[in-house]
């Protein structure tokens, strides 16, 4: 209620059965008139993409490995 807009940024909860969710909570103000007369604060439940963006990288740096080999020996003379 300070009036002003914040960034999205993740929490993490977890559940009863001790499973650990990661959500993404965006919020601001609602104003009416002028005046703030409330907030407006979504949450959406990104477990699944931040558990698929950390087995990424292996794979990403797998690849990219790959491809400094391929563009070094195409660049040899």
């Amino acid at each position: 209620m300070a009036g002003f807009e914040i960034p999205p940024y993740e929490i993490d909860l977890i559940k009863k059965k001790r499973e650990l969710l990661t959500f993404e909570i965006s919020a601001q103000p609602l104003r009416k008139d002028g005046k703030i007369i409330g907030d407006l604060g979504i949450l959406r439940d990104v477990t699944t993409r931040k558990r698929a963006d950390e087995e990424i990288p292996s794979e990403v740096i797998g690849y990219q490995s790959l491809l400094i080999s391929i563009n070094e020996a195409a660049n040899q003379e």
